[in-house]
């Protein structure tokens, strides 16, 4: 919070994103709704786990590491969506 509110009075446009993570992993944590809107509080915030289809099995290394192929599709949706902004 304090990050933010610094950047905040330099100016400095923020835009909070978080990683996607696998299917299995996402689902294990319970309260992810009220993460998001608590997040969204601070500053512009895009929840990459909603935002994109990723298989676990083809776009993962691991539970919580994107392989070559989701990095692709990641920074394709990343872009777009700083485009758009």
């Amino acid at each position: 919070v304090r990050i933010i509110e610094l950047l905040k009075k330099k100016n400095i446009q923020i835009i909070l994103l978080k990683a996607p993570i696998s299917s299995n992993e996402y689902e294990a944590y319970s309260n992810q709704n009220e993460f998001d809107e608590m997040v969204t509080n601070y500053a512009p915030y895009y929840n990459f786990n909603e935002r994109i289809n990723l298989n676990d099995s083809l776009d993962f290394y691991d539970g919580h590491h994107l392989n070559q192929n989701g990095v692709v599709k990641l920074n394709k949706e990343v872009l777009n969506l700083l485009k758009s902004n």
